[in-house]
């Protein structure tokens, strides 16, 4: 359920996300990098993290909204946990001091608890596998390209 569904990343010892290897010796600038190239950074003015926060929160309120109301207390977490990671995302992109990398690890913290109540929902057969994995795929992306924001900003 959380592997990955990029055939060119490999997850490494500190579950940081993955290197991109190639001959050309180049790999360590293709760190972390999604599909189309970038890191979370902004292109044509957007934060690519944010848009890909925002994908995940769509994915996971479709698990979520489909669960029996016996199962609100896990609707009611993800939602506060996957709407945590956007908001956190968008305010630690709009700081420039020493409390951006705060607001980073906080949101990365979200994306964890978020990924554990799909875990959840998986394991307690509340939902399609599909959807939980599809749910899963763009926690782990935003997991990936927060926790590249994050070794940047300590480099």
């Amino acid at each position: 359920m959380s592997g990955n569904s990029s055939g060119s990343r490999n997850s490494n010892s500190n579950g940081s996300g993955s290197r991109n290897s190639n001959s050309n010796g180049s790999g360590s600038r293709n760190r972390n990098r999604n599909s189309n190239g970038s890191s979370g950074q902004r292109v044509g003015g957007r934060f690519i993290l944010l848009d890909r926060a925002h994908e995940a929160a769509v994915a996971v309120d479709r698990v979520v909204g489909r669960l029996p109301r016996s199962r609100n207390y896990l609707r009611d977490q993800a939602r506060r946990s996957i709407s945590s990671v956007c908001l956190n995302l968008a305010e630690g992109n709009a700081k420039r001091d020493k409390d951006r990398a705060r607001f980073f690890r906080i949101a990365l913290g979200s994306c964890y608890e978020t990924s554990t109540a799909m875990r959840l929902v998986h394991s307690f057969g509340l939902a399609p596998s599909k959807d939980v994995r599809l749910a899963q795929g763009k926690l782990d992306e935003v997991q990936r390209m927060t926790w590249t924001i994050i070794k940047r900003l300590q480099a």
